[in-house]
């Protein structure tokens, strides 16, 4: 059960530098690799 909300951060943690990295840049990069 941890484990799983401790994905889930991990999951929210990539879309926030996604979403910074889109603002500086205008590049929508995939994290999730």
């Amino acid at each position: 059960l941890v484990g799983r909300y401790i994905e889930r951060i991990a999951d929210h943690a990539t879309n926030i530098g996604e979403s910074a990295v889109y603002l500086v840049t205008g590049h929508r990069p995939d994290l999730n690799q």
